[in-house]
């Protein structure tokens, strides 16, 4: 490689000088060296990229070292990289011990505007639920979870099912709620298959049918053995 080359000439010229010149005065020539290289070469010193900015802060965040590892997910989130965004406002809507709901919000939204299912979830969730101080907003709860149920979370169907059955935000349906409720069971969610077990059990929008229910709940135990409970 070019680069690798230059500087093993340079590194070769001024340790080949070695006596001649002070010891203390050799970190101050390969400093000097690598500033050549800057200026010749700028386009073969590579930066970090977002990607690995972002992975130190996985292994920070995996290390416990959650002040780190939240640095680092800032310099990643504000050069757009979406995990990172969902990772930086899940620490400071989850982890730290001085919260942020609006920080926490703010980056959730700039990585769910990318289509980052976890970040649309946990805003559906936060408007929902009243997450961590958010102010709850049903009918922001409605679009988020709408928003990543279309790209295909799980987590998120069950909740919108949920909004639907209760009646919550939305008018209440029973009739949509068991579809979205069956359509995520089918696609592996132990949590909506659950629910219709019980919707059948308790004749909840549904008549009582002890068949339906015994089904159900069988098929909500083997999901939950294969996928776990989503």
């Amino acid at each position: 490689m070019v680069v690798s080359a230059t500087m093993d000439h340079i590194f070769r010229n001024h340790w080949s000088e070695r006596n001649t010149m002070h010891a203390p005065n050799f970190k101050k020539y390969v400093r000097s060296g690598f500033l050549v290289l800057l200026l010749l070469f700028p386009s073969q010193v590579v930066a970090e990229t977002t990607e690995e900015i972002y992975q130190k802060g996985v292994t920070a965040y995996k290390q416990r070292n959650f002040q780190l590892a939240a640095t680092h997910f800032k310099r990643a989130a504000t050069q757009g990289h979406a995990d990172a965004q969902f990772q930086l406002g899940y620490f400071h809507g989850v982890v730290s011990k001085s919260r942020n709901i609006d920080k926490a919000l703010h980056w959730w939204r700039e990585a769910a505007e990318q289509r980052h299912l976890d970040a649309q979830f946990m805003l559906g969730l936060a408007y929902y639920t009243g997450l961590k101080g958010a102010p709850v907003d049903l009918e922001k709860a409605l679009h988020w979870f709408s928003l990543a149920t279309d790209e295909g979370s799980l987590k998120a169907q069950y909740q919108l099912a949920t909004m639907y059955e209760q009646g919550t935000g939305v008018a209440q349906n029973h009739a949509e709620a068991l579809r979205l409720y069956r359509d995520a069971a089918e696609k592996g969610s132990a949590m909506s298959a659950s629910r219709i077990a019980f919707k059948y059990r308790d004749g909840f929008g549904v008549p009582k049918d002890e068949a339906e229910y015994k089904r159900w709940a069988k098929k909500s135990r083997e999901l939950a053995a294969k996928w776990g409970v989503q």
